[in-house]
């Protein structure tokens, strides 16, 4: 991995846990071995197999987008709002880096297909200035020679990275 590209999942794990963050950014990665994530990905799958959503990869980040018109709107599946404020700003990420490209997106979609639910996620002058301090942070934490210390959350047992954290 790139360590001067920010995505998305960089974004979400600056919000979740700042040890995961460093561990993925470091190619040291224990999604493939999660089932909650096996789980997580057949739901993104199932969601949009009936719906004309393109999948990219775009600076870093691997997003779902609709065009609608002459806008672009991004969206997010995700399986459970456990960990929603990490999502919302991944969401924001999103956007504001297709924003910064130039590309017409003011939007986003927050989906939980389970829950039968959808938010709607907007971009504001305050969140681009948390987005540019956010990443700044991040690229600090990435650039350390010392993992950090694992910090024990309540949902750190559903974490693909728990046993090597704190087994």
């Amino acid at each position: 991995m790139d360590k001067d590209k920010i995505g998305g999942t960089l974004i979400a794990y600056y919000y979740i846990c700042k040890r995961k963050l460093y561990l993925f950014a470091n190619n040291i990665r224990f999604e493939d071995f999660s089932d909650l994530v096996k789980i997580g990905k057949n739901t993104h799958k199932g969601h949009y197999n009936y719906k004309p959503f393109k999948e990219v990869e775009f600076k870093g980040s691997k997003f779902d987008f609709l065009k609608v018109k002459n806008e672009v709107i991004v969206s997010e599946v995700k399986t459970s709002k456990a960990l929603e404020e990490a999502s919302i700003w991944q969401l924001k990420y999103y956007i504001w880096q297709l924003k910064e490209s130039g590309i017409n997106c003011q939007k986003g979609m927050l989906h939980y297909p389970k829950l039968m639910r959808r938010i709607k996620v907007e971009l504001t002058e305050k969140d681009i200035e948390i987005i540019q301090e956010t990443e700044k942070k991040i690229k600090e934490i990435i650039h350390k020679k010392k993992i950090p210390e694992p910090i024990k959350k309540g949902y750190c047992s559903r974490c693909a990275y728990y046993e090597f954290c704190f087994i």
